[in-house]
């Protein structure tokens, strides 16, 4: 009996709207830093307020972005997917800093 069939383990489990808008976000920030020059970095305007964004997930129907804003502090944005809107802006890096920051993307499946 140990080669039972179980359907259970071959049918997708439904992914929720936050992976989704978090694929299609992820994908739209990884095209907007191709355009971008060393001496650039991300500047993200989330609803009214914006951060250099250097961590991006959801959790459910929610994206949770974090960063620094313009004056240097740590700030996290967390939104529901039906009321976000944001915009991508190129701004020139930190002075001094030699190397600009990129957000850093990984491989889910392979957790």
């Amino acid at each position: 009996m140990s080669d039972v069939f179980n359907v259970y383990d071959h049918i997708p489990l439904p992914r929720s709207k936050g992976s989704v808008a978090e694929e299609i976000l992820v994908s739209e920030l990884k095209d907007f830093e191709k355009t971008l020059t060393n001496e650039q970095e991300l500047f993200i305007f989330c609803g009214y307020f914006g951060m250099r964004l250097y961590k991006f997930s959801s959790r459910g129907e929610y994206v949770i972005m974090e960063g620094v804003d313009e004056s240097g502090s740590n700030c996290r944005f967390v939104c529901n997917i039906h009321q976000l809107m944001i915009s991508f802006r190129a701004v020139p890096k930190p002075a001094g800093q030699e190397e600009p920051r990129r957000i850093g993307f990984f491989d889910k499946s392979a957790d």
